[in-house]
């Protein structure tokens, strides 16, 4: 009976001791709750986090290689307008001599005369030689009406070269503005 007695003491603190007990697991149970919930929110928060990092590098990789593609371009025509204005230059030496040859017919038939041809027929008194001068006429005028007529090509010639040169520049100009664009993008993602 002395026990029972004891264990009936003992009772209300083992009780209270054993309450207490539980009011501290449920806290600590109530405490690994809570962490466990905060940690699921910051490894969401983390994952969204690293899904928008994944996005802003993928963009930042296509504006980078948007800018190769640009630079690319560039240099590309850059070479196309370097290689038209060495064709411009060709076709302008060329159209120079071939001024500095009109002219010189020119000068010739000047001195010669419009009335050369009548002058020669009427100094000739055979016909085989009237014949001969008058053939060697049509071939100078001929040769000279040639010239003249591949002077004008040349000269549509650089015409055209000269109107692509401003195509290329204008297309290089734009070109040059979009790579600005995409350089301040990419510098400036948000």
């Amino acid at each position: 009976m002395a026990m029972l007695a004891r264990a009936e003491a003992d009772d209300p603190a083992r009780d209270a001791g054993e309450k207490e007990a539980q009011q501290k697991l449920e806290q600590v149970r109530t405490l690994i709750r809570a962490l466990t919930d905060e940690l699921r929110a910051t490894r969401g928060e983390r994952d969204e986090a690293t899904a928008a990092l994944r996005k802003q590098e993928i963009a930042i990789a296509a504006a980078a290689g948007e800018v190769q593609t640009i630079d690319a371009q560039l240099i590309a025509q850059n070479s196309e307008l370097d290689a038209l204005g060495q064709q411009r230059d060709a076709l302008a030496g060329k159209l120079r001599k071939q001024r500095e040859a009109l002219a010189v017919l020119l000068r010739s038939a000047y001195a010669l005369g419009r009335s050369e041809e009548l002058k020669l027929l009427l100094q000739q008194e055979d016909v085989g030689s009237i014949a001969r001068v008058l053939a060697y006429h049509r071939y100078f005028q001929r040769a000279r009406v040639d010239r003249i007529d591949t002077l004008m090509v040349d000269l549509g010639q650089l015409a055209t070269v000269q109107e692509q040169i401003e195509a290329k520049r204008v297309a290089l100009t734009a070109t040059r503005k979009q790579r600005e664009v995409d350089v301040a993008a990419f510098a400036d993602p948000a």
